[in-house]
């Protein structure tokens, strides 16, 4: 296995992971979270839920915007990852290039979510 492979794996490691971590918090303070979310396309889903949900279904309020977000999150997660990965794969240095940016943003957020 080259170094890059192994690097780009790791990276996407910890792609992956922080998005977990996101998720986790965001199902663990999911009744507050629509107060509490700074990113205003975030909460613009979460009160999507509300409306998009199941009349047949009511769980507790906010729950339905709370797992549309974190579906969102893990679709577009995925779609990211295999988009760098076809990058790698087709113009390497490119594919480094971004899937490092993307793994900086990802190692920002996960400071902001732990110390903020």
């Amino acid at each position: 296995m080259r170094k890059t492979n192994l690097f780009c794996e790791l990276m996407i490691v910890l792609i992956v992971s922080v998005t977990g971590l996101d998720i986790y918090w965001s199902v663990m303070i999911g009744d507050s979270l629509y107060a509490h979310e700074l990113n205003p396309v975030a909460r613009w889903v979460i009160s999507q839920g509300e409306i998009i949900g199941d009349n047949l279904y009511r769980p507790a309020p906010g729950s339905q915007g709370v797992a549309l977000l974190c579906a969102l999150k893990s679709i577009s997660t995925f779609v990211v990852v295999r988009i760098c990965q076809l990058l790698v794969e087709e113009r390497r240095i490119m594919g480094v290039l971004v899937l490092s940016g993307v793994a900086g943003f990802q190692i920002w957020l996960a400071c902001f979510l732990v110390f903020s």
